[in-house]
């Protein structure tokens, strides 16, 4: 009989900020973290889950949003 693996809890997510604290023009993402300002209030009372969810969001973001300067 082999063991089966164990599970190591995940830690929490790390806030994405990147201190590029800018709205970009259509005021709707972080030019430096791209979350909402929604999210970016909201992180520290966010749970795990969501925080998760909120990051798997951003490489999109990322893809379509102008870089900051």
């Amino acid at each position: 009989m082999t063991a089966s693996p164990r599970h190591e809890p995940l830690s929490p997510p790390r806030s994405p900020c990147v201190l590029v604290c800018r709205m970009d023009e259509r005021d709707r993402y972080c030019l430096g973290c791209q979350r909402t300002r929604a999210e970016i209030a909201a992180w520290f009372q966010l749970d795990d889950a969501t925080k998760r969810s909120v990051l798997a969001e951003l490489p999109a973001r990322r893809a379509t949003s102008p870089r900051p300067e």
